[in-house]
């Protein structure tokens, strides 16, 4: 069981804790960190620098940078999507009129699936017959000799 705690300690520990400042990270992921460095990129962007150049020159003040695909980077700059159930949902919201209509009804359906070419599918044409399974051969001690073993024997 824990020692106890005097009361008059208690009180200076909740005193310490709450005038604690916030903590800075030492480091933040890199999404965060494009997030961040947002409106620099998007000057260098505007200025004709590339996504390589912009990460050539930000792998070099931090190697971190370097793991970073120019797509990547070009996808963490792209504003939010709107999240919704499904991404089936989402397409049905951007298309409009009979389009939608059409698509919508699509995902409900389920596709029959095409014609056999003889016109007749194959499980109708012919039955399904059991398969006979051979029965086991007797097999033979090779401790005993042939004679001995009476599935073995020879006719004389």
């Amino acid at each position: 069981m824990p020692e106890a705690v005097k009361i008059s300690v208690l009180e200076e520990a909740a005193k310490r804790l709450t005038e604690l400042d916030p903590k800075v990270p030492e480091a933040i992921p890199i999404r965060e960190a494009v997030q961040r460095l947002q409106p620099q990129i998007k000057a260098s962007l505007d200025k004709g620098y590339s996504y390589d150049d912009i990460l050539t020159l930000l792998s070099k003040i931090d190697a971190a940078f370097g793991s970073v695909a120019a797509s990547t980077l070009r996808k963490y700059l792209a504003p939010p999507r709107e999240k919704s159930a499904s991404g089936r949902a989402r397409t049905a919201q951007r298309r409009t009129g009979p389009e939608r209509d059409r698509s919508v009804s699509a995902c409900k359906q389920r596709p029959s699936p095409p014609p056999h070419p003889s016109g007749v599918p194959p499980e109708a044409s012919a039955p399904r017959l059991p398969v006979a399974t051979p029965a086991p051969s007797p097999v033979r001690n090779a401790s005993q000799p042939a004679s001995d073993n009476a599935a073995f024997r020879e006719d004389m």
